[in-house]
């Protein structure tokens, strides 16, 4: 009898405990929402940060209130000096329009395939971007001038006023040229340029 009541009362519990609702807390945020496992990071204006794939950002800038965005697996860890090592894959690196870097910018992705956004800068002062290593995919917004070595590069002005060139015959991919006032040199490269 006793087994039968303490049966009874097991499952009066269960009955109890699956009756009860849980209500999500909803927090409203205006954070760029990242999947699981990817962080989003920023390097302040004279760090460096490389990765394991052998990717090494630099941010020249002098604006203390500038930095580029990172988007990266793995966790960063920081020196004393403020440059970072990435313990996984930094795959998107973004100058944002709104408290970038004022540059110059050097990014060298070693083969590793890396977007790159260039946000906007100002026409009395455009921002410098180096970029070397290959397949780079470079979304270019207003008033940027970059240099891109390497191949298998992909690069599509979508802003206006901003210059671009191959660095040398070793560099080659393709440009997209939308916007207005944008310029390409090839410089000897391999480039397919497309308006």
């Amino acid at each position: 009898m006793r087994s039968f009541a303490s049966a009874l009362l097991a499952l009066a519990f269960c009955a109890f405990v699956s009756a009860q609702t849980v209500t999500p807390t909803v927090v409203n945020t205006t954070a760029t929402v990242v999947s699981p496992g990817i962080s989003c990071s920023a390097l302040r204006a004279g760090k460096e940060i490389r990765d394991v794939r052998g990717r090494i950002i630099h941010n020249h800038g002098q604006n203390a209130n500038g930095s580029v965005k990172l988007t990266h697996s793995g966790r960063i860890i920081w020196d004393n000096q403020g440059n970072g090592v990435c313990t996984g894959d930094i795959q998107f690196v973004t100058n944002p329009t709104s408290q970038g870097s004022d540059g110059p910018i050097s990014i060298h992705t070693n083969g590793a395939p890396t977007t790159i956004t260039l946000g906007n800068g100002i026409a009395a002062a455009p921002v410098q971007c180096s970029i070397t290593g290959g397949n780079a995919t470079v979304i270019v917004g207003n008033h940027n001038h970059l240099g891109i070595d390497g191949l298998g590069n992909n690069v599509e002005f979508n802003g206006n006023g901003s210059m671009g060139w191959g660095a040398g015959p070793g560099s080659g991919g393709n440009v997209a040229m939308g916007g207005r006032g944008n310029q390409w040199d090839s410089g000897g490269g391999r480039w397919i340029v497309r308006n």
